[in-house]
This record gives structure tokens, C-alpha cells and sequence, in this order.
């Protein structure tokens, strides 16, 4: 729910790496990339990010702490 429109098209699938941690969500695109979200806190921040990241062809996106966004090939 606090993903923008333009980006929650772009997912396929929602999943987390741990079922008991909040702070484990993982996105799957449409593409196949993966987003590695984490929580639910700072999720205006770091739709921000990951929207200026994916400009940028990779296959993991790293937005869970977004003052340090990584990606990976």
C-alpha cells in the first residue's frame, strides 16, 4: 500500500525473507529484478529511490536502508 502507482504495476510478487519480520519484505518485478524493501518505515523515501535506481539495469535493488541504496548484477 505504500508503493506508487507506477511502481506497485511493476511488482509481481510481494514475499518476505523472514514470515516473522515486517522488516523483511523482498519485491519481485515484472522483469525479474528483485527489490530488497526491508520495512515498512521510510517507504515514501524509499519508493523515491528505488523509482531513480531503476534507471539503471540490474537484478537486486537494495532500498532497505535508502540513505545507502545499493544494486547488483
Amino acid at each position: 500500500a505504500s508503493l506508487p502507482a507506477n511502481l506497485r504495476s511493476q511488482v509481481a510478487l510481494m514475499s518476505a525473507t523472514d514470515p516473522a519480520s515486517e522488516a523483511a519484505v523482498l519485491l519481485t518485478l515484472r522483469n525479474g529484478a528483485l527489490v530488497r524493501w526491508g520495512g515498512d518505515e521510510r517507504a515514501a523515501r524509499k519508493a523515491e529511490v528505488l523509482q531513480a535506481l531503476l534507471r539503471y539495469k540490474a537484478k537486486v535493488y537494495d532500498v532497505s536502508s535508502p540513505d545507502v541504496p545499493t544494486t547488483r548484477n
